[in-house]
């Protein structure tokens, strides 16, 4: 593929078809791509594929020579790699070998992963991607129907990395972390953040993702949707073990921990700070209890008790929304609704409610808060304890007077009026999914019936299309853009606004569409 006769700043473009080889960078600072590089067409990701040449092991593309931020790998399928073997001292002093990796592996490199689909590769650790003391950024990838002992689609070790904005689906682990598993984080830029993890599995633990061996605080969690993942054991979507991660505004449904306990969220020897999540519909089924939220035991020399604050958590199966073996643990601020078996196992004198949150539209994965909502303002933007301030949300972050209780932020939207003090008579909601590659759902609430427009724009002001011109009566209505324009062409990718005019005043939010 070019790379051995490439100089440091090149760029190497590789035309569609199907290469069977492995690859080494080599240590090269090079840009390896299809040709998406050249026109952002998807179809060059799905066509130019890299089939692993090895019969029992080899990762289909290696990073191991200290290769840096400018070595990048962007718009290829990677695909049927078996692995790299790799012999490792663990944090428990014990001596692996193992296959690591199997469509990519990383040590003692930083590259950029990015616009990449990973699928149908093995390895003992890492099935689609394993990182060992590296500070790689795996960026808009998806990782689907992979496999592994540990680390189905993601196993990184020792690191300190970015895993952004990816798409993992399919994954399977034999043993622990269906979609990602996370050891030993090596610094506090670690992230896993607006992640999109659904239908991940793992025998054990962590369906979705496992945390384990890092008391340090390191690893932050957060704006990921963790839908129906399934784990054998324990912690369906997220599996914390000895471990202390921040876990934020993310939105956990319908989870299931089928053997065992916490279907949304497992935590043992952790303390970790949950906070601003929602959890919805998560079960376990195993009779060990917490289908939200499952606490055993407190994290050892850190934290003095894990944090439980400002979460939605509702609806969930098996014994209690919340479960915690220990009356330290400090749950607070939450909204705990319509859970089987109770909603709070442990005593809490805190400010918890227990009442629907009315969200905008839960059976279409819609969890924005409506304008009653008894979470919106009910949060808390600090809470201290001794002499360990667990919680500080800057004012910046927040609308009102206090934080919401929740994953999502209700706040009035921007408007432009004629009126210099307008009366604001309708509500537009932001859009979901967003961001979006197929379709997506706009909502909008009117108090009056009131002849409407709702319209698309792109970033220049050009109309792209009119989704609605029309009386429509008050109450909550609701419209489907599916990415075309007013031709029936589907749209590029990029920002597009979308804007509300009724009674002579204008609200208008923004939404991203991915091809």
């Amino acid at each position: 593929m070019a790379i051995e006769k490439a100089s440091d700043g090149d760029t190497v473009i590789v035309q569609n078809g199907t290469y069977h080889e492995n690859i080494n960078f080599s240590g090269k600072r090079v840009l390896v791509s299809s040709y998406f590089l050249i026109d952002n067409d998807t179809t060059h990701i799905t066509n130019t594929i890299i089939s692993g040449s090895q019969s029992d092991s080899g990762s289909v593309v290696l990073f191991d020579s200290g290769e840096d931020s400018t070595s990048t790998l962007l718009g290829f399928t990677i695909t049927m790699g078996k692995g790299t073997k790799i012999q490792k001292i663990t944090y428990y002093g014990e001596t692996l070998d193992f296959l690591a990796g199997g469509g990519i592996v990383c040590l003692n490199s930083s590259p950029k992963i990015i616009h990449n689909h990973i699928i149908k590769n093995v390895a003992d650790r890492g099935g689609g991607v394993y990182i060992d003391s590296s500070e790689a950024i795996i960026k808009k990838c998806r990782l689907k129907a992979n496999e592994s002992v540990e680390g189905g689609g993601f196993f990184a070790c020792c690191s300190n990395f970015q895993f952004v904005d990816n798409k993992l689906s399919g994954n399977m682990a034999n043993w622990q972390g269906g979609g990602i598993y996370v050891a030993e984080i090596d610094g506090p830029n670690t992230i896993i953040n607006k992640n999109v993890l659904w239908d991940n599995s793992s025998k054990d633990h962590g369906g979705a993702i496992l945390i384990a061996d890092d008391l340090d605080f390191n690893a932050k969690v957060s704006e990921n949707l963790i839908k129906s993942n399934r784990s054998g054991m324990g912690g369906a979507g997220i599996y914390c073990r000895d471990s202390s991660p921040i876990i934020s505004k993310n939105v956990i449904i319908n989870n299931v921990a089928e053997g065992w306990t916490g279907g949304g969220i497992r935590c043992v020897r952790s303390g970790a700070l949950i906070v601003n999540n929602t959890l919805n519909g998560n079960g376990s089924f195993g009779g060990g209890g917490g289908g939200g939220i499952y606490f055993l035991g407190d994290a050892p020399d850190q934290r003095p008790i894990p944090s439980i604050l400002n979460n939605i958590i509702t609806n969930s199966q098996g014994k209690w929304g919340i479960f915690c073996n220990s009356d330290t643990s400090l749950i607070a601020y939450n909204d705990v609704w319509n859970s089987v078996g109770g909603d709070i196992s442990c005593s809490t004198n805190f400010l918890n409610i227990s009442t629907d949150p009315l969200f905008i539209d839960p059976s279409e994965d819609n969890f924005d808060l409506q304008p009653s909502s008894p979470c919106i303002d009910s949060g808390t933007s600090t809470f201290v304890v001794g002499e360990d301030t667990l919680l500080i949300i800057p004012d910046s972050s927040f609308v009102g007077s206090a934080p919401d209780i929740g994953a999502f932020e209700f706040d009035s939207p921007v408007f432009v009026a004629n009126e210099p003090t307008p009366n604001l008579d309708f509500t537009l909601f932001q859009n979901y999914p967003n961001p979006f590659n197929s379709s997506t759902t706009i909502k909008y609430f009117l108090t009056k019936s009131s002849k409407i427009t709702l319209t698309i724009y792109n970033t220049l002001g050009q109309e792209v299309r009119t989704l609605v011109q029309q009386f429509q009566g008050a109450g909550m209505n609701t419209t489907i853009w599916d990415g075309k324009d007013n031709d029936g062409n589907t749209v590029t990718s990029g920002l597009y606004i979308y804007r509300l005019r009724a009674q002579n005043k204008t609200i208008q939010r923004k939404m991203l569409f991915l091809e």
